[in-house]
């Protein structure tokens, strides 16, 4: 693949390849279907941005679907299970309620940071392949740098 070192690389093409992490799944489908056979720089890292930039929506709406039915089992929980537990401990106790709805909030919460921290981290991921190819580097996913190999020689 032409673009393993950086002094054969003209800066158009390491913008192009660039902008096709930073800018998400269509603008990368774009970039590649207009560059495709004018660079393999560019065809490559914009597939693999592609791929990556996929993966990471499907993540997102797999995790955001989650998140729903969570969201709405913990308001179903904190409505009849903090009633009923409050009615077992101690009957008549607001504060107790409000405790109780309070911990099956939090924990409700708890998950949507965990969530908000994988999306970040796959973010960053690909901020740093933005990074590598404005640069001029080779920066290669385990997975997705084959494949974008193999989908650049077929086309």
């Amino acid at each position: 693949m032409r673009g393993s070192t950086s002094w054969d690389i003209s800066s158009e093409e390491k913008v192009a390849a660039g902008l096709a992490y930073f800018l998400g799944f269509i603008p990368a489908l774009i970039i590649w279907f207009l560059k495709r056979r004018e660079s393999d720089y560019v065809s490559f890292h914009a597939v693999q941005a592609a791929l990556d930039d996929g993966l990471l929506m499907m993540v997102a709406v797999v995790l955001f679907g989650m998140q729903f039915l969570n969201m709405f089992f913990w308001m179903f929980a904190t409505t009849f299970g903090a009633n009923y537990l409050m009615d077992l401990i101690e009957s008549g106790n607001p504060l107790l309620l409000i405790l109780i709805a309070l911990f099956l909030m939090l924990t409700a919460m708890g998950w949507m940071s965990m969530m908000i921290l994988v999306l970040l981290s796959l973010s960053l991921i690909d901020l740093a392949a933005a990074f590598s190819a404005f640069t001029g580097k080779d920066f290669r996913y385990p997975v997705f740098g084959v494949l974008a190999e193999r989908i650049n020689r077929s086309v």
